[in-house]
């Protein structure tokens, strides 16, 4: 009797995913989106037969029932029905769809299913498109139905069907986008709540939202100029359509909301972006500014110039207050970052690091502000009747509420710890919105000895309205823009060097308390995983020992 080699009685067979020596299978390619647990999960949930279908004959009945009534009164304008079918689409994905989103992340972090996510092979990608397509997939769906209806209305009136189908796209740009932010902002939440995006009359807000967007895309905005005949603008020296631009812009930005995205859902620790990923789109943001820029005509007016350029500014400065937060790392993140780097034969974390300070990263967008501005300012004052030029203080006073800011915000985070948002709301309080109300006061005071100009100036001691007035483009009497430069540019230069004191000398003492513990060669590697509480590690007098180990001491 000869025995059988189990491996030729039962060969193996090659692993899910690799064929022949780890050559990848074109079925493992896409499995993040046909093998993804939570599309299954969510298309076997929200895909029933009874929700769809009437969500389905709702649209398609508003849709068929506006069609109807163009064909009944003879006016056959189905340009205006196909109007009021994508306000419905609109509303089923940005609103609901978005509402979907947030619920479907918010539960999955609630339940504890996203640590287990986290555990199993899924990639941290797979699970961002998992949400991102799975949470609103029955809008989705929706959305597909409506579209047929929507280019069936287009092609009956003799709309340009590529440039409707372009229309169609720029909105699922836009829904995606909303998405990927409903996603990060859940993700962001400290704590999540399930119930919060939860909301009655879904079905009225259909028809209230077609009753009000139908109106705009079929009147003031209509289907057959958008498709047909676009508004196109100058971008980047070429007259473009509006879709093209919005689309290109649009998933730019998606692509950082996806790595805000994936970078979350792979830890909760880790900040949203990291220190070179917010300098890559802070600098994306500012090449995208200077595209809407060209070399203006000469019927437009200098103070038109000037309001194009402040606000191309003021979109900059919130883009930065929004990239800002994601460099300056908490306390205890800080504090964990010191240690390592001091175990790893470093003095600090490196400058570009998740837990180092973010005074180099605000230096680097700093920097780059400044010479977008100077480009923007160069290509005003090149053109138009009298030409622009923004004034240095003026854009001097821009960049430093940048890095007045950050330097605020890193400050309180490391001193203050979880109180750090309050404290930053009370500093943008007094230095930024108080001198608006106090020059307000003085203006509408009616005091003989008081003139409009001191209130103006008491006013600019704000950024925003400081800049405003200091810039010229406010020609009125009783504003003095040198002094309205001079009472923006102080405040903000004096709260730079503050700050930027204080941040120093907290390191300094954070680092009294952190050093002795790595002074020895053989320091203990898990030092990190004492008892010590963040209040203590950044007090300069040593922790007090309990009662307990007292009365030891007392009883040896």
């Amino acid at each position: 009797m000869t025995e059988t080699n189990s491996s030729e009685a039962f060969p193996e067979t090659p692993s899910a995913g690799t064929i022949n020596a780890g050559v990848p299978n074109a079925a493992s390619r896409f499995d993040w989106l046909f093998d993804n647990p939570i599309i299954i999960k969510q298309t076997r949930v929200r895909l029933k037969r009874s929700s769809l279908f009437s969500w389905v004959a709702m649209l398609a009945l508003l849709a068929m029932g506006h069609m109807w009534m163009e064909y009944q009164f003879g006016t056959q304008r189905y340009d205006r029905s196909a109007g009021y079918t994508l306000a419905g689409m609109i509303f089923f994905l940005l609103i609901i769809g978005s509402q979907q989103t947030g619920m479907l992340v918010g539960s999955t972090r609630a339940s504890g299913m996203l640590d287990f996510h986290r555990l199993s092979p899924q990639s941290p990608s797979s699970m961002f498109a998992g949400f991102i397509l799975g949470g609103p997939i029955r809008e989705y769906m929706i959305f597909g139905v409506g579209s047929i209806l929507f280019l069936a209305a287009c092609a009956f009136y003799g709309t340009f069907l590529p440039g409707a189908i372009l229309v169609l796209a720029s909105i699922l740009v836009m829904v995606l986008l909303f998405h990927g932010l409903s996603i990060v902002s859940a993700m962001l939440a400290r704590t999540p709540n399930v119930n919060a995006a939860k909301g009655a009359g879904a079905a009225w807000g259909v028809i209230i939202s077609m009753m009000f967007l139908g109106p705009l895309f079929s009147r003031a905005m209509a289907i057959d100029r958008l498709a047909s005949d676009p508004f196109s603008f100058r971008y980047v020296g070429l007259r473009l359509p509006w879709y093209v631009v919005f689309m290109g812009l649009g998933a730019v930005a998606f692509v950082f909301f996806a790595i805000a995205g994936v970078r979350r859902l792979k830890d909760d620790i880790r900040p949203s972006l990291s220190k070179k990923q917010a300098i890559a789109a802070y600098f994306l943001a500012i090449l995208a500014g200077l595209g809407f820029l060209s070399a203006p005509e000469d019927t437009i007016d200098s103070a038109i110039l000037g309001g194009i350029l402040i606000g191309i500014c003021a979109f900059w400065v919130l883009l930065s207050f929004i990239l800002i937060p994601t460099t300056a790392p908490e306390r205890v993140a800080y504090i964990g970052g010191l240690r390592r780097s001091l175990r790893l034969g470093h003095r600090r974390p490196g400058p570009f690091e998740d837990r180092a300070v973010n005074r180099w990263a605000i230096a680097a967008m700093a920097g780059l502000l400044t010479i977008g501005i100077s480009i923007a300012t160069f290509i005003m004052s090149s053109g138009g009747e009298k030409g622009f030029e923004f004034p240095g203080a003026s854009s001097a006073t821009v960049v430093l509420v940048v890095i007045e800011f950050g330097l605020a915000l890193q400050y309180f985070r490391l001193r203050l710890g979880k109180h750090a948002g309050g404290a930053m709301l009370l500093f943008i309080f007094v230095m930024w919105i108080l001198p608006i109300i106090v020059g307000i006061m003085i203006i509408s005071s009616g005091v003989a000895n008081i003139t409009d100009s001191a209130g103006f100036i008491a006013m600019s001691a704000s950024p925003f309205p400081g800049v405003l007035l200091g810039s010229g483009v406010i020609d009125e009497t009783g504003i003095d823009s040198k002094s309205c430069q001079l009472a923006a540019l102080l405040p903000a230069l004096t709260a730079v060097f503050v700050f930027n004191m204080l941040v120093s000398n907290l390191q300094k003492r954070i680092d009294k308390r952190i050093l002795p513990e790595h002074s020895a060669a053989d320091a203990d590697p898990f030092a990190w995983l004492d008892q010590a509480t963040p209040r203590e590690l950044v007090s300069s007098k040593k922790p007090k020992a309990s009662k307990s180990v007292e009365a030891n001491r007392q009883g040896d």
